[in-house]
């Protein structure tokens, strides 16, 4: 048996649920790719590189794995799938989603009156999203955060 603890936990649904959190990450990825190739070809502003796609496509594909997968469902059951769930979750899907992100993209979501405020503070923030979405930076910022708030003094005064 692949997951030998379901039998232990006598689960009896362990198959994939079809449910509105299946529908949002279907939902979410359709806009992506759809977003992607239309702003490109009606504002001729920004590409989105392959490489960008495969990451979300590979985001999307872990938390349809994490929500809606039997893992879900093991979840509810054992507190080892359920924190196996976090770690998809922290240390792959939020990775990925932030370097599948272009900047311009972002900018374009958000409302007029910010977006056109935030052409010109975009110049100077643009180096930094650059530089944050790259995975290794960005996994590194997690790691630190997630370690600064698990030593004791940080926890106790948060």
């Amino acid at each position: 048996a692949l997951f030998p603890f379901a039998k232990a936990h006598a689960l009896e649904n362990t198959s994939w649920q079809l449910s509105l959190t299946g529908f949002v990450v279907v939902s979410v990825g359709a806009l992506y790719f759809i977003l992607s190739r239309a702003l490109k070809k009606q504002l001729s502003i920004g590409v989105v590189r392959c490489g960008q796609l495969a990451a979300f496509a590979f985001a999307l594909c872990i938390l349809a794995i994490a929500l809606v997968s039997p893992l879900a469902t093991w979840a509810h059951h054992s507190f080892a799938v359920h924190m196996t769930q976090h770690m998809l979750f922290i240390l792959i899907v939020g990775v990925l989603l932030a370097y599948s992100a272009p900047g311009w993209m972002v900018l374009w979501l958000l409302p007029l009156r910010y977006r056109q405020r935030g052409r010109s503070v975009w110049r100077w923030l643009g180096n930094v999203f650059r530089f944050m979405s790259k995975p290794l930076v960005s996994w590194l910022v997690f790691a630190t955060v997630i370690w600064l708030w698990h030593v004791p003094r940080f926890y106790v005064w948060a």
